[in-house]
């Protein structure tokens, strides 16, 4: 019972870890794509 529930809660933080991950990684790709669009703006 321990083991599993070792297990089960590395996969939790695991899958905690990616979705917190992605989420930053998409942040930075939104603040990217708004400073792009910003620059483009600024061109004209």
């Amino acid at each position: 019972m321990n083991e599993t529930k070792k297990a089960v809660f590395r996969r939790l933080s695991f899958i905690s870890f990616f979705a917190y991950f992605k989420g930053m990684a998409g942040k930075a790709l939104i603040i990217v794509e708004y400073q792009k669009l910003h620059l483009l703006t600024l061109a004209r």
